[in-house]
């Protein structure tokens, strides 16, 4: 079984290496990766092992575009700011769900 291989451009994966890296930063969680090549998501600090849920993800699409969602209900208030304000410096399209 093989899978397609995105073919994405250098500065396109560098800026969303860096935004994972920063991200991880503000919200002191571990990241955690999927089979969904370029994506990352943070977990909530209360978790509940039945049904994990995710405070925060981040997409890199096939043309370079980082995206980004939010569950404000999981993170506090400064974090919650400090990752919108992020997003809006690094135009990155953010969802809050």
């Amino acid at each position: 079984m093989s899978e397609e291989i995105k073919t994405i451009s250098a500065n396109a994966l560098s800026k969303w290496t860096f935004s994972v890296s920063h991200i991880s930063t503000i919200l002191g969680m571990n990241v955690a990766t999927g089979l969904t090549q370029f994506s990352a998501a943070w977990t909530a600090k209360t978790l509940n092992f039945d049904n994990v849920d995710y405070a925060f993800w981040l997409n890199l699409s096939d043309e370079g575009k980082i995206t980004a969602s939010i569950c404000d209900g999981f993170i506090d208030n400064g974090q919650f700011y400090q990752l919108v304000g992020y997003c809006q410096h690094h135009d990155i399209d953010l969802e809050i769900i």
